[in-house]
């Protein structure tokens, strides 16, 4: 089966709720869905795949029960699938992703006489010249450039992109694929993955320092909920656990609490595209334990301490006495959470 990666842009009429179950157990309208998805329905059929796993069909959305199994199982359905289709530079559902792609904009079309006598077009463009598009970079290298795709605003499809082991990517400008190994590009050219996306193919030894950046760059995400901020981190979780084979605490790893709980909200930072700023602060509905970085709306940056001048390792002040977090649903342990509990015992500054 697939699975469908791609941003909502707004509650869709057309998803599962328990009015329209049963009738959609019999039949389902094509016509009748938003064109994202029914586009995702054709690459479907062209890769001869007879399954589509797609959030707002498979999951009723008017059911809480519900809901929460499925985001118990999200880790294992994006990681089981064939590929996931990826509408990258669809801002909403109903843009679609099968459009006549533009061109690049430092491309040069000159007339061209075919075998037959047949006259053509070429294409030509400066070999290495850095492009102005957003989805690619140098033609030499074709590079396919995440964060400036809509996609990648979402806080949602971070864990879609980072579970799926292959992925057809459709952006602005041209399709990309990718899977463990090779990263390629419509027009036959592939080699090694160049881009920096950590995902469960391109990081081959877990380490808490994979979670910290994961966990910095899903801050700067868009959330509409601020509710399903555990929730749409909750199947990277789930995966890192097993590999670190410690306990989770709403967003931190007891083994590495301590050094965790040195973040900060980070108002100016930076991407490799862009400077930017952001108004950070506590969201107005209870998301997370106030101690963890997902209590907070914004980007965050973590400040943890490493080694002495000396080289000598850091003695910590504090310690900790009792942490205890209890998720909602055991369906759904690495989800929201009912409370959670932090004891330190330490120095208190005036």
């Amino acid at each position: 089966y697939a699975t469908l990666s791609y941003c909502w842009g707004g509650d869709q009429s057309t998803a599962t709720r328990t009015h329209n179950y049963v009738d959609y157990l019999q039949g389902i309208c094509l016509a009748s869905l938003p064109k994202t998805i029914q586009d995702a329905v054709t690459v479907a059929r062209k890769l001869d795949l007879k399954y589509l796993w797609i959030d707002s069909m498979c999951i009723i959305q008017d059911s809480e029960d519900h809901k929460r199994h499925e985001i118990g199982r999200m880790e294992s359905i994006y990681y089981n699938s064939y590929i996931t289709i990826s509408a990258s530079w669809a801002s909403n559902c109903h843009e679609g992703m099968l459009k006549t792609r533009k061109p690049i904009d430092t491309m040069i079309n000159l007339p061209f006489q075919c075998a037959n006598k047949e006259i053509g077009t070429v294409s030509m463009m400066c070999w290495g010249c850095p492009t102005r598009s957003p989805s690619i970079g140098p033609f030499d290298t074709m590079e396919y450039y995440p964060e400036k795709e809509p996609i990648n605003d979402r806080a949602w499809t971070l864990q879609e992109s980072f579970m799926s082991r292959r992925r057809l990517i459709f952006t602005q400008f041209q399709v990309f694929w990718t899977c463990r190994d090779v990263w390629g590009s419509d027009g036959g050219r592939q080699g090694r993955p160049y881009n920096e996306e950590l995902s469960c193919q391109s990081i081959r030894k877990l380490e808490y320092a994979d979670w910290i950046s994961i966990a910095e760059g899903y801050s700067r995400k868009d959330l509409t909920d601020p509710t399903d901020k555990l929730d749409a981190l909750s199947s990277i979780a789930s995966y890192f656990s097993r590999f670190l084979q410690d306990q989770y605490l709403a967003g931190l790893w007891e083994k590495e609490l301590l050094r965790q709980l040195c973040w900060r909200a980070d108002t100016a930072y930076r991407t490799k595209f862009t400077v930017g700023t952001r108004k950070t602060k506590r969201s107005e509905v209870r998301c997370a334990p106030s101690w963890s970085f997902l209590s907070i709306m914004g980007p965050i940056t973590f400040k943890m301490p490493r080694l002495s001048a000396s080289g000598a390792a850091l003695d910590p002040v504090c310690s900790v006495l009792g942490c205890d977090v209890e998720p909602i649903s055991q369906e759904a342990p690495f989800g929201k959470v009912s409370h959670g509990r932090l004891t330190i015992k330490g120095h208190l500054l005036q």
